[in-house]
């Protein structure tokens, strides 16, 4: 006798198919109001402070800063997420593991600002030098800023606050600021292993990408 499709489907997936994703069947609203509330004006009050950092930045002239904030949406979110940030509006503000719609939502906005941000610059940097050596760039902060460091930040700065809490008799408010610069510091050493790959791979790995867009004929798409 064959089996209903709803028998089928019921025996074939399980319970590592369901924890693939965050979107269940009665599951739309997994976080209270209040929370939800209380973290929206945590990322307005973060996308803010990003809009007004730009502008200050570009506005003097600190064109190299503005680039690394713009490359960087997602670390610093990252950062000031740890522990939830003041009065928790920082607490599903950019979580690299997301388990709830709002997170996913709020994760995902600060991935296309990211995405944007490092499309915006690579756009600018291949137009002073050529396509090649943009999509050399592009391919390196893709790599080293967006899809690495993420999960490695989160991990060592709560291995960093553990181990000033089990080691020196500091209060909770001194932890988090160290904890936080510490944070700012992993950013930092980020960025300069990023431009170490700039100045010395850049140029060979942009001569690489021509080869293979003239023997593929990628240079035709259209």
């Amino acid at each position: 006798m064959s089996l209903s499709n709803s028998n089928i489907t019921s025996s074939i997936i399980n319970n590592f198919d369901q924890k693939r994703t965050i979107v269940q069947k009665n599951n739309h609203y997994d976080l209270p109001k209040n929370i939800v509330n209380k973290n929206l004006f945590g990322l307005s009050i973060y996308l803010i402070l990003i809009a007004f950092a730009l502008h200050y930045l570009i506005k003097h002239k600190k064109y190299l800063l503005a680039s690394i904030l713009l490359m960087n949406i997602d670390l610093f979110a990252i950062v000031l997420g740890f522990k939830g940030g003041p009065q928790d509006i920082w607490q599903y503000l950019y979580n690299p593991l997301y388990n709830t719609h709002y997170s996913f939502f709020s994760t995902t906005l600060i991935n296309f600002l990211t995405l944007f941000g490092i499309g915006i610059i690579c756009f600018i940097y291949a137009r002073k030098t050529n396509i090649y050596q943009g999509i050399a760039r592009y391919s390196i902060i893709i790599l080293i800023t967006y899809l690495l460091p993420g999960m490695y930040l989160v991990y060592y700065m709560n291995n960093f606050a553990d181990y000033l809490s089990t080691t020196y008799d500091i209060s909770y408010n001194i932890i988090y600021l160290l904890t936080l610069v510490f944070g700012f510091l992993f950013i930092l050493l980020v960025v300069c292993i990023e431009f170490f790959f700039f100045k010395n791979c850049v140029k060979n790995f942009a001569q690489v990408i021509k080869e293979l867009f003239n023997k593929g004929k990628l240079h035709l798409l259209d």
